[in-house]
């Protein structure tokens, strides 16, 4: 059982409830709701798209990837394969392998949700903001919204079956469906607190919990709800019973209340007024699990005499920035991470030449926050950064290892790499940024000592120049960074080579025509007349392209040309291998973006053009005559 805007799952049922000394928390996360589907199987959901199961009945925990950042607020299992989650922004997520994969399902809302409840893999609700009641009977497939009757933000869903049950929600509401969700009737709690769950026990007995420490009782299924005194002012945010007999609310400032007489009475524990508990799921009347805020998760074998703060399974802060297998990173910088599973008392972050960290360059133990700034960090180095938790006098495990490259007064040269071998187009050269510099000199050569440059351009802004060179030929390059100490800092040189010139051979001979259906340009249909018109000294042929149209004609030109097999159109007579076409107009069909289809085919002897007889549209175009 799950609800409110957070969750957190609870096993209990006892008498006094201690702390272990063993804490874990998972820090800046709220932890919103937990569901079990048996002693040792769940899974509890937060903030920041945070999934995490257990198979050790809450011992430990792993966290899952459920593919969004959005807050997620309630899980629900049906069995140990299948389950959803629902959260913020209407987001609702389905598993049918224990949440090893998580598919997002289409709500149709872009309101929070914040329950869900199934009775079975297909028939489902889930209810939310702004009176969002959503129904599936196709295992989420298909999420039809419904009307409540009510103006109410709902918070809660409970289910008797597959027909009967109860929604929750702000300023008292409740209310009640006898059809599956499909409609709903008002009843009259005669309050107006807000309603953050509901259980009932059965057909007849149930209870409503919300803020200001309220719960109220039906005993004859929502007809009248009688207020029931718990000594308490703090809101109560989930409830759930092991038995018919066996119950337990929990809430704000660490609040536990217990019935062992089916809500007859109830009895109030507070764990620590610092606490606050968001869900509660009981698995039998011994074992019971507790989520909540600051990032808690308390387990108890023990009907609750013991609650132990447990691990979640993963140790290490996560790594930000910077990030892993960056270049050109300052040498004074700040270290960033983000440590969702403990509130640390320190950290640990340390900087290495080495991965073994051999030959550390930084090691600080005592940082109070989730970022460091390091400065005097050796220029044009490969370094290595790792942090980690203490807590309460212990260091935890060592994050992930990430590397990174150091900047330095000395560009260093990216690409083309060195020894590569290029088409002469639109080569980009670059490099890095060096430090002290915000210009830099590049430097083209056919030699190696650059005595004779082509290229020796200088005050260049940025890390890039695209060039364009010869065929055929070895080109050496270097660039120099132009220091603010008035020195000019040269790369290495590398080199590259240009493709030798192409063959160039073309199998049509001037005077050979084609014509095609085009199409429509919004307002008539067209077709064009493509003839070979002239021979170019590089073997390219020269197109006259005639566009037919029902007022006139215009004429265009095109170039064609096969190159090492490969058929070239450009509207210039250079090459411009961006517009390869692999014999497009020469043996394949094609469609345009109307989905009309045209075949290029070459006129008969008799001058005819003999077009595609599929084009509905412009059919009065399929023969024209010359």
């Amino acid at each position: 059982m799950k609800k409110f805007v957070l969750a957190f799952c609870l096993f209990l049922l006892g008498t006094s409830i201690l702390f272990s000394q063993e804490g874990w928390f998972w820090k800046n996360a709220t932890l919103s709701d937990v569901d079990f589907v048996d002693q040792n199987s769940g899974w509890v959901v937060g903030m920041s798209g945070l999934i995490m199961n257990t198979t050790d009945g809450g011992m430990n925990w792993t966290k899952q990837q459920s593919g969004t950042t959005e807050w997620l607020q309630s899980a629900f299992f049906i069995n140990s394969d299948n389950g959803f989650v629902v959260g913020s922004n209407g987001i609702i997520l389905k598993t049918t392998d224990r949440g090893a994969n998580w598919t997002q399902q289409y709500s149709g809302t872009g309101d929070a949700l914040h329950d869900v409840f199934f009775v079975d893999v297909d028939h489902g609700i889930a209810v939310g903001s702004n009176d969002v009641i959503l129904q599936t009977t196709n295992g989420g497939a298909d999420w039809i919204k419904r009307s409540s009757g009510f103006s109410s933000d709902f918070q809660a869903i409970f289910m008797l079956g597959t027909n009967n049950g109860y929604a929750v929600g702000n300023w008292g509401a409740i209310i009640k469906t006898n059809d599956g969700g499909i409609t709903w009737t008002v009843q009259l709690s005669g309050a107006y607190e807000f309603f953050y769950d509901v259980y009932f026990i059965d057909a007849n007995t149930g209870f409503v919990i919300g803020s200001e420490g309220i719960v109220r009782k039906t005993t004859n299924g929502g007809i009248n709800w009688t207020l029931q005194s718990t000594g308490n002012t703090n809101s109560y945010t989930s409830i759930d019973f092991a038995d018919r007999y066996n119950g337990v609310i929990i809430g704000n400032g660490g609040t536990v209340l217990r019935t062992t007489n089916g809500g007859l009475n109830w009895n109030i524990q507070i764990i620590d007024q610092d606490l606050f508990f968001r869900s509660v799921c009981l698995k039998n009347t011994v074992n019971g699990v507790i989520v909540g805020s600051p990032g808690l998760i308390l387990t108890t074998t023990d009907a609750g005499t013991t609650w132990i703060r447990q691990t979640n399974g993963v140790t290490a802060p996560d790594l930000l920035g910077p990030k892993n297998n960056s270049t050109n990173v300052p040498t004074s910088i700040t270290f960033q991470w983000y440590d969702i599973t403990l509130n640390a008392d320190y950290y640990q972050l340390q900087i290495a030449k080495d991965y073994l960290f051999n030959i550390l360059v930084y090691d600080k133990d005592t940082i109070l926050n989730e970022q460091q700034e390091v400065s005097g960090l050796p220029e044009s180095s490969l370094l290595f950064w790792r942090v980690r938790s203490n807590v309460f006098g212990s260091f935890r495990d060592w994050s992930n290892i990430w590397s990174f490259s150091t900047s330095g007064k000395t560009p260093r040269l990216i690409r083309p790499v060195n020894n590569s071998v290029l088409d002469p187009s639109n080569i980009s050269l670059q490099w890095s940024s060096a430090a002290g510099s915000t210009q830099f000199r590049l430097q083209l050569s056919t030699d190696s000592l650059f005595i004779s440059n082509i290229i020796d351009e200088d005050n260049i802004n940025g890390n890039s120049k695209i060039i364009s060179v010869d065929y055929g030929t070895r080109y050496f390059w270097r660039v120099g960074a132009k220091n603010v100490d008035g020195q000019i800092y040269w790369s290495s040189s590398w080199n590259f080579t240009t493709f030798e010139y192409p063959e160039v051979s073309f199998p049509l001979e001037i005077g050979n025509k084609w014509y095609y259906q085009a199409g429509s340009n919004g307002n008539e249909c067209y077709g064009i007349i493509k003839e070979v018109t002239d021979t170019l000294s590089n073997g390219f042929r020269e197109i006259t392209c005639k566009n037919l149209f029902r007022t006139g004609a215009s004429i265009t030109k095109e170039y064609w040309g096969f190159i090492n097999g490969k058929f070239y159109l450009g509207s210039s007579p250079e090459i411009q291998p961006s517009t390869i076409l692999y014999n497009y107009f020469l043996t394949h069909d094609s469609c345009n973006y109307d989905n009309q289809c045209w075949k290029l085919i070459q006129y008969n002897l008799w001058g005819y053009a003999l077009l595609a007889t599929n084009d509905y549209i412009c059919d009065i175009w399929n023969t024209q005559r010359i």
